[in-house]
């Protein structure tokens, strides 16, 4: 039985039943496929490496990166970080 308030929780992509999603679906293909995403820790699945970011944002390889896929981080971290908010007015 589900108790009053109790929550309900299933994954997407974790599951037994999920035709092998573990291996080649996380976090991105979560907000494209169903607009959403889930709580952590969050799955990121490259050609050439592969992570989960955890609820204190520590960052736990799965696969570690090759050499394109390490430039490949670095320059989106360098992007990412250069971002500024932009004030309305």
């Amino acid at each position: 039985d589900i108790e009053v308030g109790e929550e309900i929780y299933t994954t997407y992509d974790m599951c037994e039943d999920c035709g092998g999603r573990a291996e080649t679906y996380g976090t991105p293909e979560l907000l494209r496929d169903y607009g959403f995403i889930e709580d952590y820790p969050r799955r990121f699945i490259l050609d050439g490496a592969a992570f989960i970011v955890h609820d204190d944002y520590d960052l736990e390889w799965i696969k570690k990166p090759d050499e394109e896929s390490l430039i490949f981080l670095e320059e989106q971290y360098e992007r990412l970080t250069g971002l500024t908010l932009k004030e309305d007015g």
